[in-house]
């Protein structure tokens, strides 16, 4: 959810930190580059969405997909500690 669509649902009460671009970047780069390692081309959007399909998965099964995606998700987690979906 954007920021401003965020802060308009909650009104007033909302506590709004600055962002810390470093950081994020830093961790951005770190979840991509492991990313890479299993889907080597992406299209990346933004620092935390991108777009990608492994050539061993054009026209695959569901359950085929389904299984990648989670060894990819364990691998983001592992590597970084931080959870993708």
């Amino acid at each position: 959810m954007p920021m401003h669509q965020a802060k308009r649902l909650v009104g007033g009460a909302a506590v709004v930190l600055p962002p810390r671009g470093v950081v994020y970047g830093l961790a951005s780069r770190r979840v991509f580059e492991t990313v890479r390692t299993m889907v080597a081309v992406l299209e990346q959007l933004s620092f935390d969405e991108a777009f990608g399909e492994p050539p061993e998965l054009a026209g695959a099964a569901e359950p085929a997909v389904e299984a990648f995606c989670e060894q990819l998700r364990a691998r983001v987690l592992a590597e970084t500690g931080l959870v993708a979906s």
